[in-house]
């Protein structure tokens, strides 16, 4: 099988702001409220990105790494369906189920690469396992439990960046129980595959 040529690589990288602001990465845009996304930094190395990913207390996501050429667009699914009840009779047996994939799914379009410049678009998803929230079943004292799922994604279109870069965006989520203020880092690079 032929080889593609080039790797696509994408992390979602949780750091405490207090940690962010000991690595004294003062270009990093500063988001001003939980979810809020800034615009997109283009770092030329991966230095930065070397230094958050090892910094202590970071929580890091790595997506399945995806090979492609130019042109061609390729998702990478590992999600598993998790079936849950959705609909219940009063007695509170389920009547109908859903499911939910959990996991992580990638999907890359490399729309060209041009004297080392890149253009291209993404969709990333990361859905965790559920945690099981018990409810009161209607007026009963009847308790069933429902699921509740963390997912994050980010989709982005028109990325130009020179190739071996990464693409930053950055994040606030909610503060921790303890009022640790948490950023989230988003972070995707196209690089050379390397040769077999």
């Amino acid at each position: 099988m032929h080889q593609k040529a080039y790797a696509v690589r994408a992390i979602f990288v949780e750091i405490p702001e207090i940690q962010l602001q000991k690595l004294n990465i003062s270009w990093m845009p500063k988001p001003t409220s939980p979810d809020s996304n800034t615009s997109f930094t283009v770092v030329d190395s991966g230095s930065v990105m070397d230094q958050i990913c090892s910094s202590p207390q970071v929580r890091l996501t790595e997506f399945p790494v995806v090979h492609v050429n130019a042109g061609e667009r390729e998702i990478i699914d590992n999600r598993r369906p998790v079936k849950y009840p959705a609909t219940f009779d009063t007695d509170g047996t389920p009547t109908e189920y859903a499911t939910t994939g959990v996991g992580r799914l990638i999907e890359v379009n490399l729309k060209s690469v041009t004297n080392n410049i890149v253009q291209f678009s993404y969709h990333i998803e990361d859905v965790g396992d559920p945690v099981w929230i018990p409810r009161k079943l209607g007026n009963s004292s009847r308790k069933i439990e429902l699921p509740s799922f963390d997912s994050r994604s980010e989709d982005c279109s028109g990325i130009t960046l020179q190739l071996n870069s990464w693409v930053i965006s950055v994040g606030q989520i909610p503060e921790s129980k303890d009022g640790t203020k948490w950023n989230l880092i988003r972070g995707i690079r196209v690089q050379e595959s390397a040769s077999p």
